[in-house]
């Protein structure tokens, strides 16, 4: 698959370890993967890369995930978007979802679930650029 045609990744969380080893599964797996550690570095790679899926933690430091979110959606049309998060409350899940998100994995995450879920949506994105 040529470079332009890959699928892109971005993984924002503010844990280097986690986005390490998130871009180190996906490259493998054929996608192109950018992580950022705040809201603030992901609206600026969401910017230049536009990526396909976006693996998103909701606390971090400076701009949150919801936040980062928000930002997103005001400029560009939402990508598939994963959030990711220790705390496990319907309501917020709920305002996610209305907001566009995808899925929501609580911490620990399954990297299992993960596999499956980035994976689908890349198939899934990559029919609809074939069409």
């Amino acid at each position: 698959m040529k470079p332009k045609d890959k699928i892109k990744l971005l993984v924002v969380d503010d844990e280097e370890l986690i986005c390490n080893y998130i871009e180190h599964r996906f490259t493998k797996r054929g996608l192109e993967v950018f992580f950022a550690l705040s809201g603030e570095e992901a609206l600026i790679i969401f910017e230049n890369k536009k990526p396909d899926v976006v693996i998103l933690d909701i606390m971090m430091k400076g701009i949150d995930g919801v936040e980062t979110l928000k930002r997103i959606k005001e400029k560009y049309i939402l990508p598939k978007v994963i959030i990711v998060s220790a705390v496990n409350n319907q309501e917020k899940i709920r305002e996610l979802k209305a907001l566009g998100v995808s899925d929501y994995l609580t911490k620990p995450i399954l990297l299992k679930e993960l596999d499956t879920l980035v994976m689908n949506f890349a198939k899934e994105i990559k029919t609809a650029k074939s069409n």
